[in-house]
């Protein structure tokens, strides 16, 4: 009993890991909820699916701490960048993509209160560029109507337009 507390706590003690505590300084800070956001950058490829991963959390602040220390680890892979007035932390794709091409870099960054994470910095850019007026997913007509239908008590919901998604298949 408590080995896995103590891996953490041992963990928390390791220089190379910039004192960080991974329950304290990490998953404590998360809520629980998990939108994901899927599309196709060109929709007659489906190899250009982007995903982005956001975690909603109880502590921005701490979050953004959190990721500054790490950024600024030794040997730390990513490069830290501002872009429309949030730190995002871009790193190399899965797939080796050259340090050219934008399409290929992975990014995190903290904003609007979630921890957000991207297969491709193209989209995670397009989510920070967004209008916070803008309507959100909630607010559309073809989201209103099924959302009659969504009971009370969920553990996951998921929609999407069949016309996108259909196309990549087509």
């Amino acid at each position: 009993a408590g080995a896995f507390r103590k891996l953490l706590d041992h963990a928390a003690e390791r220089e190379e890991f910039g004192k960080l505590h991974p329950k304290k300084d990490l998953l404590d800070h998360l809520s629980g909820r998990l939108h994901i956001v899927s599309d196709l950058a060109d929709p007659k490829n489906p190899e250009s699916q982007r995903i982005l991963v956001a975690a909603e959390l109880k502590n921005a602040a701490a979050m953004k701490k959190t990721l500054a220390t790490i950024s600024k680890l030794e040997g730390f892979p990513g490069k830290v960048r501002t872009f429309q007035g949030e730190t995002v932390i871009e790193l190399g794709s899965f797939g080796g993509g050259g340090d050219g091409d934008a399409d290929a870099k992975m990014g995190f960054c903290v904003s609007r209160d979630h921890l957000m994470f991207a297969s491709n910095i193209t989209l995670l850019e397009q989510v920070l560029r967004t209008d916070n007026d803008q309507d959100s997913l909630s607010n559309l007509p073809a989201y209103q109507r099924l959302a009659k239908r969504i009971p009370a008590e969920s553990s996951m919901i998921s929609f999407e337009r069949e016309n996108t998604q259909l196309k990549a298949v087509y």
